[in-house]
């Protein structure tokens, strides 16, 4: 029982809203800063009581503050900005400062000595604030407005500029999980801070939340003549930020001021220039045009202000050269003698023997090719009767004699559209007003190609190439009052939503629909025809599919409140974030089969499929889901200065999980022993909503997400430029909705069956008619099928929200969970700390080195409750029980080195090392972007390990750099050599790990998880010969170094790296002055400008024939493109 239900919360957040639009009740987060510092006399003796005042030079608006008795000075908050500050004293000649500059959630120092004078004697700087934080101990970064304008960016994407900040990495290149392409941007991204899983960055716009629930991935990111600048913070942030055990990004989008700006842009990239994959020797096809345009300026000048932003892209590109193994013409005669030329394939078993001198020939007294496969294959594969020998070079056009080929995805052209408009309005001097919406809108046709299923899905780069629509909004109104000079309210309120649509039918060469219903003896929906999956484990593989139509629907409704109030030397910050999140999903999957080849059976997959033998068979009346739930965490934050050299940050953040619920009680748990009364017919074990110990939140709620946050920063006396700090916090983190994206498929709701069939290795000719095979032709009708004919829909209706089951629905042996919660499921806690110096070496140049750690416990993990022992299941009356566990652990530590060059003489540079080693138990435990199950669920010792976002060392640096402009010489001077500029971002890193599978079941858990064994006095030889070699010869490491064991395999878990990273993007810009304020400016950008080849990791299966330890494609950064542009600003 939920001791604080749905209806509690829905009251609390109405008492919520009422309170904080009457200004009482005060809670949340933003993106302002601060501005603090000692004001002092000639001698050093501070100065109490001097008015200091901070004005916005965009909007006018104003902010005063007096010193106290120690001299020091708090403005807080400070919205991003450019401001002068002016300071009077009695006996004392005015000061004022201009330049400065405070981002995005920036803590801001700066110490002023006044000179004694008169009132009316005044004495003006020009300079901008510290470099060194010497408020707070967190960690960070900030990405600045000449960055997101000036740095190379690839499709004018800022996002990829997180990964600028040290500690930090792109967690989709780490296959840890992904982006489930249909259900999501394509351009969604997000990044792994010290180590952390895909989840673990909180991403906020103008204050809100910008995250995509479903997959805890930031939402599309606004442009970068949208976007103002963002601040990464890596480590022990305030108590202030929550829903992140990571990291948190806070973006600015831009405003107008009291004057008009603006600018059209047009960024052209085609494939005239691009250089050539190393593999396939084609190149790249895309065509993308961006082009739009932005403007800001007053409404009414010192009051209210405009901005608005557009965006338009247009792709067309062809994926060119992607690789499959396929039958060729001679392997659908029954011919497999091809594959005796690939180096480590031994005789297939079986029905295979050597006939005329021949090797791996069907024997058709004992088995005959299935003639669904052979069908399939010719009319939805792509054939190709240009054979050559597995020893050559794979060309396009060509097939080998094992099956392996190119082949060609044509072009799509893809749609995506932007805006951004925003108004700020200066009430009163103490009050502000902010309105701020922010559009994205897609479309993608499909790319299917008659006669090859492969075009609409590319398992290369893991994307299905199917129809798609897309639409995300995020809304947001900001209300900021100033209720005394030490008291300030933030309340914002905000909106957003992503709706997926997608779908699209696969042809055969005859055009005619594909579906697995037309070939084999099985049953989908009425007057639908698509395909989900159909995979073959050989080679290259056979990948098809995942095309079935789907709808999407997530939205966030929150409201965040901020309050600060200044007390002596206390900066105090309370409140509460307060969300209401809900996901529906209406698919037919898996409505439409998937069946898996392996090779388990005879020794080959293509020779499994053509036989009909498939090792794993699953369908489900289908997937609807609506899950809903609330987010409420409230947190105090003091940052105390103790003296005016020393502040103690001290703060705690209470982020108890709410459990979401799921509509109409949609799924299960499972409970050795316990019989359901919901359901009185139901195996023993399998239990709903509503049984004893189980809601409709799939899950308990839980409560003791307690979060203090401890920091000092220390600036000694002796050492002024000089700042130590140390933190120390915890922090956690929601689930991704979809963790609970196949939780509704469960009998009675949604019965999903998931069986397998093995015997390898089938030695003796008779096996075949007494092992459990899984016959492609008639898969439920098979020794492996837990029912002897389809219970689709005879017996289980497909799956809808009309269909309500009743409580003696009858339940079929062999059900299978295909996702749940453990009973004693709990959020993951992080432990997180860090010591770290900064010395600012010159009013531009900063130094920074730290030690990061963290430790995380109850992380979740994927465990199969009915792994088999030596082939027999413990529950007999069920099929797979994929539970979410909370056995996981992680660990990280790392060593941070930074260099900061502020913008001056023309150049601004910033460069960071990290030196770091992530180990965990599992990088991830959703079932939605592969199989994340634990290898071995009876030792978790041997799952932990070098976890998938493990990188060791990674060296990032960016630069920017004008030339002069040559104001004061000749016309012909300034327009030919002045105005050009330089940037560039330089990425070196290690590769990814991977681990040594064995690709078999010698463990006979049926998991097909076993690692490889070690060879003992054989050296692996990591990273030997040559790019050639890796792809074209011995692999990249030695295949004699490894063998498959009798068990789980003695290897260890992402125990090797696989080949370097290295690339620069290079940007060159020239300007001219149009007229006094217009400016035109063309740019030329080329990516990986040095063509670098960065290889993917090699094939890691022992038991992959010719394959094991081959590279056989590029990995995070493809090769050399360009892109060139106009842009003209006024």
């Amino acid at each position: 029982m939920q001791s604080i239900g749905a209806k509690c919360l829905r009251a609390l957040m109405f008492v919520v809203v009422a309170l904080a639009c009457c200004g009482v009740f005060v809670y949340g987060q933003g993106t302002s800063g601060s501005l603090t510092g000692l004001v002092s006399d000639p001698s050093g003796a501070v100065v109490s009581g001097a008015t200091v005042t901070l004005t916005n030079l965009g909007t006018n608006f104003a902010q005063t503050v007096r010193t106290d008795n120690t001299g020091v000075y708090l403005i807080k908050p400070v919205e991003p900005g450019s401001y002068s500050m002016k300071i009077n004293a009695q006996g004392f000649a005015g000061y004022v400062q201009t330049g400065i500059v405070i981002n995005a959630n920036e803590y801001a120092t700066q110490n002023v000595h006044l000179k004694i004078g008169s009132t009316g004697e005044t004495v003006s700087v020009t300079a901008d604030t510290e470099l060194i934080n010497t408020t707070t101990a967190e960690l960070g970064s900030t990405v600045n407005e000449a960055a997101i304008s000036e740095l190379p960016l690839n499709g004018r994407d800022p996002s990829s500029l997180v990964l600028l900040a040290p500690g930090t990495d792109n967690v989709l290149q780490h296959g840890g999980e992904g982006i489930q392409t249909g259900f999501s941007f394509p351009n969604e991204t997000g990044a792994s801070a010290n180590g952390g899983r895909q989840g673990s960055t909180f991403y906020m716009l103008d204050g809100v939340t910008n995250m995509d629930n479903y997959n805890d991935l930031t939402a599309p990111f606004p442009n970068a003549d949208a976007t103002q600048e963002f601040k990464v913070i890596t480590n022990n942030f305030s108590a202030q930020y929550g829903f992140s055990p990571g990291a948190v990004v806070s973006i600015v989008t831009k405003s107008g001021s009291n004057a008009f700006h603006g600018g059209a842009f047009w960024f052209v990239r085609n494939n005239d220039l691009n250089a050539s994959n190393w593999f396939s020797h084609s190149v790249d096809m895309l065509k993308r045009n961006q082009f739009g345009g932005f403007v800001g300026g007053p409404i009414k000048k010192d009051k209210l202000f405009f901005f608005a932003n557009y965006q338009d892209t247009k792709m067309a590109w062809a994926s060119s050269g992607a690789l499959t193994t396929t039958p060729t013409a001679a392997m659908l005669t029954g011919d497999f003698s091809g594959l005796a030329t690939t180096a480590g394939v031994t005789n297939l078993v079986g029905p295979f023997k050597t006939i005329n001198g021949k090797a791996n020939q069907l024997d058709t007294s004992i088995a005959s090719l299935d003639a669904a496969a052979v069908t399939i294959t010719k009319t939805g594969l792509p054939q190709l009767t240009n054979l050559m020998a597995n020893s050559g070079t794979l060309a396009p056009g060509f097939q080998k004699n094992d099956g392996d080929m190119f082949y060609t995805i044509p072009a799509v052209h893809n749609t995506l559209q932007e805006g951004t408009a925003k108004l700020d309005y200066n009430i009163s001097p103490s009050q502000t007003l902010s309105l701020r919406s922010f559009t994205n809108y897609m479309t993608a046709p499909s790319t299917d190609v008659p006669g090859n299923m492969e075009t609409a899905y590319n398992h290369q780069s893991w994307t299905a190439n199917f129809w798609e629509q897309m639409y995300y909004f995020n809304d947001a109104l900001e209300h900021t009052w100033t209720i005394t000079p030490t008291t300030v309210n933030t309340i914002s309120v905000f909106w957003n939503q992503m709706s997926a649509h997608n779908g699209a039918q696969e042809l055969d060469s005859n055009g005619k629909p594909m579906c697995l219903s037309r070939y084999i003896n099985v049953s989908e929906l009425p007057g639908q025809c698509y395909m989900e999956a159909m995979r073959v484990y050989a080679g290259y593989s056979i990948e098809t599919g995942w095309d079935e139509p789907s709808q999407e629907v997530r939205n966030t409704l929150g409201l965040v409140d901020t309050v600060n109030k200044l007390v002596g030397r206390h900066s105090l910050t309370a409140g509460v974030d307060l969300m209401h999140q809900r996901a529906v999903e209406s698919t037919q999957y898996p409505t439409q089969p998937t069946v898996v080849f392996n090779g388990s059976i005879t020794g080959n997959a293509l020779a499994d499929y053509l036989l009909g033998y498939a090792q794993e068979y699953m369908q489900g009346a289908g997937e609807i889901a609506d899950v809903a739930g609330y987010q409420f965490a409230p947190f105090v934050q003091d940052d105390w200065k103790l003296r005016p050299n020393l502040t103690v940050n001290l703060g705690i953040r209470w982020d108890p999980n709410f459990a979401p619920t799921s509509a109409g009680g949609r799924g299960a748990a499972f409970v050795a022993g316990q019989q359901s009364t919901k359901f009185p017919n139901a195996p023993k074990g399998l239990i709903f909503p509503g049984d004893a110990g189980m809601t409709a939140a799939l899950m308990n709620d839980t409560y003791g997400y307690w979060e203090p946050r401890v920091g000092v920063a220390w600036q000694p006396k002796s050492l002024p430029k000089t700042v130590f700090h140390a933190g120390l916090g915890m922090f956690t983190g929601p689930l991704e909705y979809s963790m609970y994206n196949h939780a509704a498929d469960i009998a009675p709701f949604s019965p999903t069956y998931d069986f397998y069939g093995w015997c390898y290795p089938c030695n003796a000719d008779t096996s075949f008619a007494n092992n459990s095979v899984i016959h492609f032709d008639n898969p439920w009708n098979s020794a492996g099928s837990p029912l002897a004919s389809s219970p689709f829909p005879g017996t289980y209706p497909w799956a809808s929200t009309s269909y309500k089951p009743p409580s003696g629905f009858a339940f079929s042996s062999g059900t299978t969970i295909s996702q749940a919660f453990s009973r004693n499921f709990k959020l993951g806690m992080t432990q997180g700390w860090n010591v770290s110096v900064e010395q600012q070496i010159n009013p531009v140049m900063v130094l920074h080195a730290a030690y990061v750690g963290s430790e995380s416990y109850h992380q979740s993990a994927e465990i199969n409750s009915n792994t088999e022992v030596k082939g027999v299941t413990p529950y007999s009356n069920f099929g797979n029980i994929l539970e979410d566990n909370s056995l996981a652990t992680a660990s990280y530590n790392a060593l941070e080195l930074g260099f900061d060059r502020r913008m001056a003489h023309g150049l601004q540079l910033q460069s960071n090392f990290t030196y770091a080693h992530a180990i965990d138990l599992a990088s991830s435990a959703n079932i939605s972007y592969g199989n994340p199950e634990l290898g071995d669920p009876f030792n978790m010792r041997w799952n932990r390990g070098n976890s998938n976002m493990d990188m060791p060392w990674n060296w990032v640096t960016n630069l920017i750099y004008q030339g002069p402009r040559f104001q004061n010489q000749n016309k012909l001077l300034q327009e030919t050599l002045g105005g050009w500029q330089l940037s560039g971002i330089m990425t070196a890193q290690t590769g990814n790990p991977f681990s040594v599978m064995s690709g078999a079941n010698n463990s006979q858990s049926n998991l097909w998880l076993d690692r490889a064994d070690t060879v003992l006095g054989v050296a692996s030889h990591m990273g030997q010969g040559n790019r050639q070699s890796w792809a074209y010869g011995s692999g990249f490491f030695n295949k004699a170094a490894f063998t498959n064991g009798a068990s789980f395999g003695d290897t260890g878990r992402n125990a090797y790296w696989g080949p370097r990273v290295f690339g620069i993007d290079s940007g060159i810009m020239k300007t001219w002055d149009v007229t006094e304020s217009t400016r035109l400016q063309f740019r030329w950008e080329a990516f990986n400008v040095t063509n670098h080849p960065n290889f993917a990791n090699p094939d890691g299966t022992q038991w992959g024939g010719s394959h094991t330890g081959v590279i056989s494609g590029l990995g995070n950064i493809p090769p050399r493109v360009m892109q060139g542009a106009l842009k003209l600003t006024f």
